[in-house]
């Protein structure tokens, strides 16, 4: 699978420009866009989110990943949202 030095490698490329308020959102937001899964992306953010560093030290491993996948999650249905269904381009695509 991945190992922790690609997945802060991926963690610094995501996370590149982006300012600090919601990085954890808008790195998954990226990553996402890009089409890594969103297993692929909850590692990441376990591996470089200093969000969920502190998580993990204050309240444990458990809490630590639970935070990444509604981080997630959350980032999914928003991409979901912003993604044209095929019905939705194929209708656009006609059009034009």
């Amino acid at each position: 699978m991945n190992s922790r030095e690609q997945l802060l490698a991926r963690w610094e490329h995501y996370s590149a420009g982006l300012p600090a308020a919601s990085l954890d959102l808008r790195v998954a937001q990226r990553a996402l866009r890009d089409g890594c899964s969103a297993k692929e992306v909850t590692l990441m953010l376990v591996a470089g989110s200093e969000t969920v560093r502190l998580i993990y030290d204050k309240q444990g491993r458990k809490e630590a990943i639970a935070f990444a996948q509604h981080i997630v999650t959350i980032a999914s249905q928003q991409h979901a949202k912003a993604a044209p269904t095929r019905r939705q381009q194929e209708s656009l695509d006609l059009e034009l």
